[in-house]
C-alpha cells in the first residue's frame, strides 16, 4: 500500500512537471517569466551565470542603442555591462559608432588620462562614464581597445594626426599648409587628404596599422544621413583581420542592429566565420528623454504591439529579456527576428 502511494506521488510529480512545462511552452507570460533579468548598474544582473551562459556561444556581442545615441542611460550601462562581459566572457576588445581618429584619440585616453584629447564632448555623462573605464583599466590593468567602424568625423581628424602623426603634419605639404589654429576639416578636404595619405611614402613608411583604418576608412562623413552598414561591415572585417579578437563587444544604433533588415548586424551574423555568432540586444526606451533629440523606438516598430507583455516583468530600470530558448510560441519567434535579447530600459518609473 505504502509502496502504491509513492507510486502514485510520482506520477503525480511527472504530471505536474509535465503540465508546467507544457505552459511554459504555450503561454508567453510563462516564458517571459522565465527569461527575464534585472540589471542594476552597480550590483549587475540578478542571475549572472544564466546570461553569461546565453551570451557565450556568440563571438559579437552587439547593443542596440535604442531611442536616442544621447541617452544618459547608455553611459550609465557601458562601464558596468562592460565589466561584467569581461569578467565572465573575457571581452577586451570593444567597437563604436565612430571612425577610426575618434577611437585612436579614445585610446590613447584610456592610456594617458589627458581628458583634452576627447573633449570636447556633448553631455557630461558620456565623459563620466569614459574617466570610469579609464580609471577601471589602470586599476584592474585591462587589455581594453577600442575601434571604429563607422566614417571619419571632421572633429577628431586632424586632432588624431596632430597627436599620433606628428611627423605626417611636416612631412605632408598639404598638412603642413594647415594652419595651426584650424581644429577640423570639411568632409571633401578629409576624402582629398586621404588620397594625399594613401599615394604618399612617408604615410607608406608609417607602417602603423591606425593610420591604414583611417585613410583606407570605406565610409564618408557626407554619408552620415545614408546607409552606411555595408561600409560598417567592410570596416569591422578590416579590423578583425588585424585584430584576431577572439569576442567583441559593440554599441551602434538599433538602426544598424535589428536583425530583421539587412543592417550592418544581419550581413556579419552571416559573414564566413560569424554564422549565427552574433548576438544582438536592441534597447526599446520607455518615457526616456534627452535634450539633444526627440527620443523614438521607430526601429522597433516591428514589435512594437508586443513590448505590452514584457512591461509586468520591467519593474526596474533595466530588464534583459532572452529570446534564445526553443519555443514555438509565436510571440517570442516575432520578438526574436529583431535580435536574440531585449534590453527594456524604464525612465518613467520613480526615481529614475
Amino acid at each position: 500500500m505504502k509502496s502504491l502511494r509513492i507510486c502514485l506521488l510520482l506520477i503525480s510529480i511527472a504530471v505536474l512537471i509535465t503540465i508546467t512545462r507544457s505552459t511554459a511552452q504555450t503561454s508567453p507570460a510563462a516564458y517571459f517569466g522565465n527569461h527575464h533579468y534585472a540589471f542594476d548598474p552597480v550590483s549587475g544582473f540578478d542571475a549572472p551565470a544564466a546570461v553569461a551562459s546565453r551570451l557565450q556561444p556568440y563571438k559579437v556581442i552587439l547593443l542596440g542603442q535604442g531611442g536616442s545615441h544621447f541617452l544618459p542611460a547608455y553611459d550609465e550601462l557601458r562601464v558596468p555591462l562592460l565589466q561584467f562581459l569581461h569578467q565572465q566572457l573575457q571581452v577586451n576588445d570593444i567597437f563604436l559608432e565612430f571612425g577610426s581618429t575618434a577611437a585612436l584619440l579614445y585610446n590613447d585616453y584610456l592610456t594617458t588620462g589627458n581628458l583634452s584629447l576627447i573633449k570636447p564632448v556633448k553631455m557630461p555623462s558620456w565623459q563620466m562614464c569614459w574617466e570610469k573605464l579609464h580609471d577601471w583599466r589602470q586599476t584592474d590593468k585591462v587589455p581594453l581597445h577600442v575601434y571604429g567602424i563607422d566614417f571619419e568625423r571632421p572633429s577628431p581628424y586632424l586632432k588624431a594626426l596632430r597627436t599620433d602623426f606628428p611627423e605626417l603634419m611636416t612631412a605632408i605639404p598639404e598638412l603642413k599648409a594647415l594652419p595651426d589654429t584650424l581644429q577640423q576639416l570639411a568632409c571633401q578636404d578629409i576624402a582629398h587628404i586621404n588620397k594625399v595619405l594613401q599615394k604618399s611614402s612617408s604615410a607608406k613608411s608609417a607602417k602603423d596599422i591606425w593610420l591604414r583604418l583611417i585613410i583606407e576608412n570605406p565610409g564618408s562623413c557626407n554619408d552620415k544621413m545614408k546607409n552606411r552598414n555595408r561600409n560598417m561591415y567592410r570596416q569591422f572585417l578590416r579590423i578583425d583581420s588585424i585584430t584576431k579578437a577572439s569576442r567583441y563587444f559593440g554599441e551602434l544604433g538599433n538602426a544598424h542592429t535589428v536583425k530583421s533588415a539587412r543592417n550592418f548586424s544581419w550581413q556579419l551574423d552571416h559573414a564566413p566565420g560569424y554564422e549565427n555568432q552574433v548576438a544582438v540586444i536592441n534597447t526599446w526606451c520607455q518615457g526616456c528623454t534627452t535634450e539633444v533629440e526627440p527620443v523614438s523606438n521607430w526601429q522597433l516598430a516591428g514589435i512594437e504591439k508586443l513590448i505590452p507583455l514584457l512591461m509586468p516583468w520591467c519593474t526596474s530600470k533595466y530588464t534583459f529579456f532572452d529570446f534564445t530558448s526553443e519555443t514555438d510560441l509565436p510571440e517570442v519567434k516575432k520578438l526574436r527576428t529583431s535580435g536574440e535579447f531585449l534590453l527594456i530600459v524604464r525612465c518613467d518609473l520613480p526615481n529614475h
